[in-house]
């Protein structure tokens, strides 16, 4: 408590001008015949008597907490949250890019060479990516493309123009994403080509990649590759989401063995080698296909949606007496970006 009335009063009189009146210290210790140190002294001696309470509004806060649970749950390097505007996908996917372009550039250095997958989230992202050069650098498509020329956000699209935005080599896939056998795959893996982009990607030192779900807006459906029907079965095996058009369950396990056998590109083991994946998560309905991923351990860095982040979290705390985790790649402590 305050000594004495008169000293209370001379407290509140610096503090209403100093909060309300925004009279700097110098000021107030001209105006009452005061040292401004002792202005300084007495502001905080209101603090410390409960006279003056300091609230900090900060309208991040609910998305920091997001942040920091998703990191500490599933042991990632560094996670970003973006507000979902609106329910509209594409909205939340060109909100997640955005943000992303801010935060990506910071994991990237000279002389990496960058696995790239594809996707609408990963379209969005290289409109908006800024100019960074990094000399040395390369850039590398780690699975096979579509080949529906209609399909806005193709894989070589993508390749290209991150690389020229930062300058880089590029090095695409010339084949399909998901063949009839694995047979015809063993035909396209003997091209030399191609043998020699895939064991690029596979010495990645940073890889960008998007999480799918399996559905009616999948780029696959829409180029062609699958049916109503052919998702519906791969729904029924457990499937939730895909990196890489590789599908995996809610625990991140691979759930189709045979598609897998027909996939072109890096395997979803070969994926968790590369020492930092950047996975872009954005969109409606991907709360389990983000959770199946982060329990796969194929996520280092995270840019999300607060729907996507809230819907993944929940998850996890639902199903948390059932999981085990199958993955302790994730060794390292979170990072404070």
């Amino acid at each position: 408590m305050v000594g004495t009335r008169t000293e209370e009063r001379l407290l509140l009189e610096i503090a209403h001008l100093y909060y309300e009146q925004n009279l700097t210290q110098n000021e107030i210790a001209g105006r009452l015949g005061l040292s401004r140190p002792k202005v300084s002294r007495l502001l905080k001696e209101a603090r410390e008597q409960g006279l003056v309470k300091v609230l900090i509004l900060d309208p991040h806060a609910d998305l920091a907490k997001l942040e920091n649970e998703l990191a500490a749950r599933f042991r990632l390097r560094a996670v970003r949250v973006a507000p979902a505007p609106a329910l509209d996908d594409m909205l939340i996917k060109q909100a997640v890019a955005q943000e992303a372009a801010a935060f990506v550039p910071r994991f990237l250095t000279p002389g990496d060479t960058i696995g790239v997958s594809w996707g609408t989230s990963l379209y969005e992202l290289v409109r908006v990516f800024p100019a960074l050069p990094l000399p040395g650098s390369t850039v590398v498509q780690l699975n096979g493309g579509v080949d529906n020329a209609n399909t806005r956000n193709h894989a070589a699209d993508i390749v290209q123009g991150l690389a020229r935005r930062l300058q880089a080599e590029a090095y695409t896939l010339p084949c399909p994403d998901i063949v009839g056998s694995p047979e015809i795959r063993a035909a396209f893996m003997r091209d030399d080509r191609l043998a020699r982009v895939l064991e690029l990607g596979r010495r990645a030192t940073k890889a960008l990649v998007s999480v799918g779900v399996p559905g009616p807006e999948s780029v696959l459906v829409q180029a062609g590759y699958f049916s109503a029907a052919d998702i519906a079965a791969l729904k029924a095996k457990g499937a939730v989401g895909d990196i890489c058009s590789r599908y995996f369950d809610i625990n991140g396990r691979v759930c189709d063995p045979d598609l897998d056998a027909r996939t072109i590109g890096l395997s979803l083991q070969e994926l968790r080698r590369i020492p930092c994946v950047i996975a872009l998560a954005a969109g409606l309905g991907k709360g389990q296909s983000l959770l199946g991923a982060l329990r796969g351990g194929y996520i280092d860095v995270l840019i999300t949606d607060a729907a996507t982040a809230t819907a993944a979290l929940q998850g996890q705390v639902s199903t948390s007496q059932s999981y085990s985790q199958t993955c302790n790649k994730r060794l390292f402590p979170i990072e404070k970006i």
